[in-house]
Formats: C-alpha cells, sequence, structure tokens
C-alpha cells in the first residue's frame, strides 16, 4: 500500500477515534522537552547498548508520546545516559491522546515523521497493517534484553504474522475493588476469601453483586464502567469475556459479538442494571468513595484515590470464567520504530534501552516486565494503601499470563462507532440484548479484515 493511502486512512480514523482510556495519562498541550537532565540512572547500562552512530556525529532522534509535562521530563531524564552513551538527542514532543492519530499522519506526511511513537493499546494492528512499524523481532533472540521476562498478554499483543512490532512499557490489570464492610454487614464472604479458596468466579461475582443491591437505600452491588458509558470497551471488554465470548476473531476477519457466549455474558450484564438493579442505570456516575457500592473494576493504581474513605476496601483480581480464562483486560503502551525512519538501529537501541530491567521500574508507569513488577524499586513507589498480599494477588505472574490486552482492531474508531451505537440503543431499552448485538454484528463484519 502506498504511503499516501497509508496516512489518508489514519487520519480518518484519527477524525472518528474517540479519547479512549489507555495505559498513560492523557495531556492537554503540545509541546516539546529540549535539554539534556541530570539522572541517578547508571550510566554504564547506556554504554552497554551503544548504537551504530558514526563517531562524532551526532543524532536527533524524535519520540512522540502523549503523557503530561512532569511526565515527559521523567522519560527525558531517563533517557539522559542514552544519550550521552550514543552521542544523541531524545527529542520528545508531546500530543493529546484524542488528537494523536492525527498528529501521527500529519507528521508522516509533512516527512517528519517521529523515530520511535507511542502505540495506545487499539491502534497497534492499525499501525501494523498500515506498514508503519518496523520489525523488532531481533529483540527477542536478545538474551540481554530478555523477552521472555515481559507478561504474555503483553507479548503477545505486539506479535503480528509472527513478527515482533513493540515494546510494551506500561499494562497495569483491570482489577476489582470492593467494599470490605458492605460484604461483611451483608453475611457475605469477600471476594479475597473466595479468591484465597479458588471459587472467585464470574458466577460468585454476580451472586455477590445482587445480594448486596439495596435499590431502596441506593446501594448497588457491582459498577462496571466507573461512570465512563461513552466508551463502550470498559464496560463491555470484560462483560463479553464472562463466558469466554470475543468481539470479533483474533486475526480480525470475522465479527463473533453475536455468539452465544457473548450473548450470555451481556443478557447477564443487562439483567444486573434492569432486573436485579444490582448494577447503576446508564448514564449514572457513582463513587466507591461514597460507601454505597459494593465492586468497581477499574486500574490498579487507582487505589491511592480512596486513602480517606470511611470504610474498609481491599481488592482482588478479576475472576476466571469457566473456561479458566481471565475475564479481566490490560491496558497497554508500547514503543514502536517508524520503519521508514532514517535511525532505524538507533532507535531499537533506544527502545532496548528504556523498557531494560534496569530503567523500566524505575519509572511511573506500570512494568509489564515480571522482574518489574516484582522489583523493591516499583514496589515502593506503587502500593500506596494495597497490603502486600493484594498487591501479590494481583500483580504476580500467574495473573499477568492470562491477562490479554483490551480488544484492539485495524479499524477501532469505526467499530467503535457501530458498537457503541447499538450499545446505547440497548441501554435505552429500545432493543433487547440479542438485537443489538446481532445489529453490531451485521454492521461490523464489512469492517473486518477480508
Amino acid at each position: 500500500m502506498k504511503k499516501t493511502l497509508r496516512v489518508i486512512s489514519l487520519l480518518v480514523a484519527a477524525l472518528l477515534a474517540m479519547t479512549a482510556f489507555a495505559a498513560c495519562a492523557d495531556s492537554t498541550t503540545e509541546q516539546t522537552t529540549d535539554g539534556s537532565v541530570q539522572t541517578t540512572e547508571d550510566a554504564s547500562l547506556a554504554s552497554s547498548t551503544e548504537a551504530t552512530a558514526q563517531a562524532g556525529e551526532h543524532v536527533t532522534l524524535t519520540v512522540l508520546i502523549y503523557v503530561g509535562t512532569e511526565l515527559a521530563d521523567e522519560l527525558k531524564n531517563a533517557f539522559a545516559p542514552f544519550e550521552e552513551a550514543n552521542n544523541c538527542t531524545m527529542d520528545i514532543i508531546i500530543s493529546p491522546l484524542d488528537q494523536y492519530d492525527q498528529k501521527m499522519s500529519t507528521m508522516i506526511a509533512g516527512n517528519t515523521a517521529p523515530d520511535i511513537f507511542w502505540s495506545p493499546e487499539y491502534s497497534t494492528p492499525q499501525y501494523y497493517y498500515d506498514g508503519f512499524a518496523a520489525d523488532l523481532s531481533g529483540l527477542m533472540d536478545d538474551s540481554e534484553f530478555d523477552w521472555a521476562d515481559f507478561a504474555k498478554g503483553q507479548q503477545d499483543h505486539y506479535m503480528y504474522d509472527g513478527k515482533l512490532i513493540g515494546v510494551p512499557f506500561s499494562g497495569q490489570p483491570l482489577v476489582l475493588f470492593y467494599n470490605k464492610t458492605l460484604f461483611e454487614n451483608a453475611g457475605l464472604k469477600t471476594p479475597t476469601e473466595l479468591y484465597n479458596a479458588g471459587e472467585w468466579t464470574v458466577d460468585a461475582m454476580l451472586d455477590a453483586a445482587e445480594k448486596l443491591a439495596d435499590p431502596a437505600n441506593d446501594v448497588f452491588g457491582i459498577d462496571l464502567t466507573t461512570g465512563d458509558w461513552a466508551n463502550w470497551d470498559v464496560a463491555m471488554d470484560t462483560v463479553l469475556r464472562w463466558y469466554g465470548g470475543e468481539p470479533w476473531s483474533s486475526d480480525f476477519s470475522t465479527a463473533n459479538i453475536n455468539s452465544d457466549a457473548a450473548l450470555k455474558g451481556t443478557q447477564a450484564y443487562y439483567d444486573l442494571i434492569f432486573e436485579d438493579k444490582a448494577h447503576p442505570m446508564p448514564g449514572t456516575i457513582l463513587d466507591f468513595a461514597a460507601g454505597k457500592l459494593g465492586m468497581v473494576t477499574t486500574w490498579f493504581s487507582r487505589n491511592a484515590k480512596w486513602a480517606e474513605v470511611d470504610f474498609d476496601w481491599d481488592v482482588v483480581p478479576m475472576p476466571l470464567n469457566e473456561n479458566g480464562e481471565s475475564t479481566g483486560y490490560g491496558g497497554s503502551a508500547g514503543y514502536m520504530v517508524y520503519s521508514e525512519g532514517p535511525n532505524v538501529d538507533l532507535a531499537i537501541e533506544a527502545i532496548k534501552f528504556i523498557t531494560s530491567k534496569e530503567v523500566m521500574p524505575t519509572l511511573i508507569y506500570v512494568p509489564t516486565r515480571i522482574s518489574g513488577i516484582n522489583s523493591d524499586t516499583y514496589r515502593q513507589k506503587s502500593i500506596d494503601l494495597v497490603s502486600d498480599e493484594s498487591y501479590n494477588s494481583c500483580l504476580n505472574e500467574d495473573v499477568l499470563s492470562v491477562v490479554p490486552v483490551k480488544y484492539p482492531h485495524p479499524q477501532y474508531a469505526q467499530c467503535t462507532q457501530v458498537i457503541q451505537q447499538y450499545l446505547e440503543s440497548m441501554y435505552a431499552q429500545s432493543m433487547t440484548p440479542e438485537e443489538a448485538l446481532d445489529a453490531m454484528a451485521a454492521e461490523l463484519q464489512p469492517l473486518m479484515l477480508q
């Protein structure tokens, strides 16, 4: 496919895309961070990854990211030893996430494409099929890099046609926080007790949600949306997994959102809302800190939000379904190298450095390496209010090995429009779950890869 067609494809997607909740925070302005900053990283690590730039030739690598200035400064600091060792400058460019694809397409069209760029989880296959992502497969055979140290779900997300196209650097799993006080007052086993007994299943979660619900007192058993009703995947990514469903096949060729398994999960979700009154009504935004919500699904790092609540709470992994699959998902942000850039080899070395075992745990992002999750460096920064037991249950190799990344698609923006349209019809009760899913499947199929 010609580059001009690829750029047009990406620009169209950008104009249609919603602001997705990716693994890193959004920013509100675009700017460039310049200059080297002192860092505490060991320069010997950078010297071990010296690239092939000619002696005396100073190289500038542009890096397109989607976070705020503070996090960009942290990244700039972390790159400092690499810059010194490789006679280069990392020019970090910030774009808001909701304008990111458009920024990417504009830079490519203007022959100023970034050498390195971040990939939000939903855009990964699009960047590959549009031909933007360089082949990074050599890193898998690099014993120093140790690709096997990355969580399996994160690995799988960046493998296409047997090639590695990106390296994940941030990817925390969806988890379930619960109001321990509400469970104890209702005389129910807590999710932690069920998890430790090997009984933490989808049906156990739904049963607890129904029993905790007290509509007369505005108490709800569970909230799967955390108030984000505008993005279908926040709730539906886990709902579809409840009984083994999926929106489309892993090769993006078939729309499966109306399968029996997908319908079973969606019907259970619908019943939670409209029949059992155990889930907030569509459009309702509840704060877990108010104490009237039994369970809420969200990112592990959100625990710091609830430092001042007046009830006991805890956190567990998302339950497994009857197939032994995780019903949660992971966010993911990864580094990619622009395939037609002038400094591909040096860019790959830069990614190898910034996602290394030594550097990754020092950054604010939730590590995608098992060694990073287990490191004292990261644990001391992240535990906040969570006990060691809860941390170990939610962020361990066994859990991360079964947690997949949120569903991506090469035409994710268009798929999102279709699903959100009929999901809102289901929320309005103008369509049954079966009717809504059938309508989704009919319009999704032409968007699948042929």
